[in-house]
C-alpha cells in the first residue's frame, strides 16, 4: 500500500476551497457527491426547515471524512456549519470574500492560514513550504494532465473549461465523468489512472443520431444529477459549453500559474466579506512564517478563477458568461438552479439578458441536488428543443 492510500479524507463544499493547502496537511481533499437514495436520508435534516437547500443538506450525511471545510457562500452552508459543530463534528467555515481586490486576497490569505491551524487541530500534519509547493507541484501537474486528456477531443475556439486555455475540446459527458473523478480522488490515484487510462479512453460522444446535432450549453451553480447530460445527448443535442461548480469551474487554474499576478479587476469597490472584521486575530506570529507568500499565490489563483454566481462583479461574470456564449456557438441555454438556491435565482435575469441580446433560446430549470429526471423536466426539455430546431 502506498503512503497516500490511507490519507484520511477532509470534505469541501466549494470550489473556492484550495485543495493544495488541505492535501499538505496529510489528507485528501474531496467533494461529496452522493447517490440519489442517500441525500433523502440525509443526517440531521429532521432539524432543517423543508424549504432548505438540497444541496447543503447532502454534506450533513455521516461518512468517514476527518472533517469538512464550509464556506460562506450561503446561509444554508452555515447552517450547516452550525449543525456540524453543534454535533461536534470537526468543521471549519472559510470566509469566503464575494470580491477580488486587493484587500479581500489580503483577507482570503489570512482565513486560509487560520484553515492550516485547523487541521492541524483535527489531527493533521503542520504544514510547510516544502509540503504545500509539493501538493501546488502535484496538482499543477494533474491539472496538466487533464488538459491534456481533454484535448484530445475536437478542438475549438472554447475558453470555459480551465482558466488559461487558449482552447479546448468539445464537452463530452465522459469528459464530466472525468471531472467529478478528480473531485473525489486522492490526486496520486488520479494521476495514475490519468496516465494509464487516457491514451486509450476515447473522450469523445459515441452513439447518437446521425442527425445534425444542436449545440447547448449548459450553466447553473450545481450540476443536480449528470443523468440530465445523457438526457440531452440522447435528444440530439451536443454539449458545447458546461459551466458549473461542480463541473467544468470545479477542474479549475489549468496549471496554477504562481509566477504571475493577475491584475485586479478597476471596480474598487472595497470590503471585507463580512462586518466582522476582527473575528480573528491579524497577529501573523500565529501562522508559520514561510507559507505567507504561498498562501497569498493561492487566494490570487482561486479568487481570480472564473467566477460564480455567488461574485459580486456581476460585469466580470456577465463578460465571462457572454463571451463563453458567444465561443461556443450554442443555439439555447439551459440554466439549472437548485430549489431554495438565491444565488441560483440571482442569475436567471442575468442569462435572460444575455440571451435576449444574443438571439438565444433560454430554459430555466428548477430541481432537488441528485433527485434524477422527472417527467416534468423531459417535457420541458422536449419542448426546449423543439423552439431550438425552430431557430436552428
Amino acid at each position: 500500500m502506498e503512503k497516500w492510500e490511507n490519507r484520511p479524507w477532509v470534505n469541501i463544499t466549494c470550489s473556492y476551497v484550495p485543495v493544495e493547502i488541505i492535501h499538505a496537511a496529510g489528507f485528501t481533499p474531496r467533494r461529496v457527491v452522493l447517490p440519489v437514495e442517500v441525500e433523502n436520508k440525509a443526517f440531521l435534516t429532521s432539524s432543517l426547515p423543508v424549504n432548505f437547500c438540497s444541496y447543503a443538506k447532502a454534506y450533513l450525511y455521516p461518512d468517514d471524512a476527518s472533517g469538512i471545510v464550509f464556506t460562506t457562500c450561503c446561509d444554508a452552508m452555515r447552517r450547516g456549519y452550525d449543525l456540524i459543530t453543534a454535533c461536534k463534528k470537526p468543521a471549519f467555515l472559510l470566509d469566503l470574500p464575494r470580491s477580488y481586490t486587493p484587500k479581500t486576497v489580503d483577507y482570503y490569505q489570512e482565513q486560509l492560514l487560520h484553515l492550516t491551524n485547523w487541521l492541524v487541530e483535527i489531527g493533521g500534519k503542520p504544514v510547510t513550504r516544502t509540503s504545500l509547493a509539493n501538493s501546488i507541484a502535484l496538482y499543477s501537474k494533474l491539472r496538466n494532465q487533464l488538459r491534456s486528456a481533454w484535448m484530445g477531443g475536437r478542438p475549438t475556439s472554447l475558453n470555459n473549461c480551465f482558466q488559461g486555455l487558449d482552447e479546448t475540446g468539445e464537452f463530452t459527458l465522459a469528459k464530466q465523468k472525468l471531472i467529478q473523478t478528480f473531485l473525489t480522488t486522492a490526486p496520486e490515484e488520479m494521476s495514475k489512472q490519468l496516465k494509464v487510462d487516457c491514451g486509450a479512453t476515447d473522450l469523445k460522444e459515441n452513439g447518437g443520431s446521425s442527425l445534425k446535432k444542436i449545440p447547448v450549453l449548459l450553466s447553473g451553480t450545481t450540476l443536480p444529477d449528470v443523468g440530465i447530460l445523457t438526457n440531452l445527448i440522447e435528444s440530439n443535442f451536443t454539449l458545447a459549453a458546461l459551466d458549473f461548480c461542480g463541473g467544468t469551474r470545479c477542474a479549475p487554474l489549468a496549471s496554477l500559474r504562481l509566477d504571475k499576478r493577475d491584475a485586479y479587476p478597476t471596480d474598487k469597490r472595497d470590503a471585507y466579506p463580512t462586518d466582522k472584521r476582527d473575528a480573528y486575530p491579524t497577529d501573523k506570529r500565529s501562522f508559520p512564517a514561510d507559507i505567507f507568500d504561498l498562501a497569498k499565490k493561492l487566494a490570487l489563483a482561486y479568487l481570480n478563477k472564473p467566477p460564480c454566481p455567488r461574485m459580486v462583479f456581476q460585469e466580470r461574470r456577465a463578460a465571462y458568461l457572454t463571451n463563453l456564449l458567444l465561443a461556443s456557438k450554442a443555439k439555447g441555454v439551459i440554466y439549472y438552479s437548485l430549489k431554495f438556491c438565491d444565488h441560483g435565482l440571482y442569475e436567471v435575469p442575468l442569462w435572460r439578458h444575455i440571451c435576449e441580446q444574443q438571439k438565444t433560446v433560454f430554459l430555466h430549470l428548477e430541481t432537488e441536488y441528485q433527485s434524477g429526471l422527472s417527467g416534468q423536466l423531459s417535457t420541458r426539455l422536449q419542448a426546449f428543443k423543439e423552439a431550438v430546431q425552430g431557430e436552428f
